[in-house]
């Protein structure tokens, strides 16, 4: 289980990178249950949409919206200077976002 003050610095951080609030939720939701769970769940799990990047799309991002898509709304909505996403080689998707 998560602290208030790390619930709080999570949803900063969300905020910060540009991520969906619905996702934000969703992760504050998932770091709440214990690894064991989340090991269960991972199991069977849908794949993620830009896995490897740090981002975590909620279930109803994943499933309707392209990586383009999410890609364009973390960068409009992005605080931090660098643009999404910060390693380059994940797809061909971001290699060509990151030129």
């Amino acid at each position: 289980m998560i602290t208030e003050g790390h619930k709080v610095r999570y949803i900063i951080m969300g905020y910060q990178f540009g991520y969906p609030k619905c996702c934000v939720s969703h992760f504050l939701k998932r770091v709440q249950k214990s690894d064991v769970i989340l090991r269960q769940e991972f199991m069977y799990e849908t794949p993620k949409k830009l896995s490897g990047t740090g981002y975590i799309p909620c279930p109803h991002c994943n499933e309707t919206k392209t990586e383009e898509e999410l890609i364009k709304t973390i960068n409009t909505n992005r605080k931090v200077t660098s643009k999404f996403p910060d390693e380059c080689e994940h797809s061909e998707i971001m290699i060509r976002n990151c030129k």
